[in-house]
């Protein structure tokens, strides 16, 4: 019987859907990447759409197993090597789910679906960033709980903390905002990416 993995070619046009955890309202973005997208870069492609700086550890977790760059400063850390993995080898049929944790401190667990699959038949450049919502937290806000009383503090000026949390993180934070011009943009230093009709995505 052939699957719906037997159908997919690693070179097809893979739409990611990101959903961090455990905050409401939901932080979500939708990218496009090809499935042969080595997992270390969809590392760096999550912290882009995203907003994280890339300042601390990550890793996917698929079931039992945990992906990420081993350390030898960190020998406790057990992952299997990421280096040789790609997409499609941990996301090959639509609906699938990864997670990804960035940063064990603050623990920010995102879930990683695949929305759709889309052949590669013009030849498009990626990754690219088709949708999200809200702000991505500050780093190292204090995980979960602590955005949410940063979260209180921003949107209230007579909060005890407002002007100091303002001033931590440059008084330009609001909950609602994520550009996704501005993603796209930086994206596009970092890879060689062109926006997609997003049409063809759905």
């Amino acid at each position: 019987m052939i699957s719906e993995s037997d159908l997919i070619d690693e070179e097809d046009l893979f739409v990611l859907r990101v959903t961090l955890q455990n905050v409401d309202p939901a932080v979500t973005r939708e990218f496009v990447v090809t499935g042969d997208t080595p997992l270390p870069v969809l590392h760096l492609i999550i912290q882009v759409c995203m907003g994280w700086s890339n300042a601390h550890f990550y890793e996917f977790q698929k079931g039992a197993e945990k992906y990420g760059t081993p350390s030898e400063d960190f020998p406790e850390m057990k992952v299997t090597d990421d280096r040789g993995l790609c997409v499609f080898d941990l996301l090959s049929q639509e609906g699938d789910t990864i997670t990804y944790v960035y940063d064990f401190g603050d623990y920010w667990e995102h879930i990683v679906q695949l929305i759709t699959v889309v052949p590669d038949s013009d030849g498009a450049v990626v990754p690219v960033c088709v949708a999200g919502s809200m702000a991505c937290p500050p780093e190292d806000v204090g995980g979960p709980p602590g955005f949410e009383e940063f979260k209180e503090a921003a949107a209230d000026p007579d909060h005890s903390r407002h002007d100091e949390l303002m001033d931590w993180v440059g008084w330009g934070w609001e909950a609602t905002d994520f550009n996704i011009h501005e993603t796209n943009v930086i994206l596009g230093r970092v890879f060689p990416g062109v926006m997609l009709d997003e049409d063809e995505l759905h």
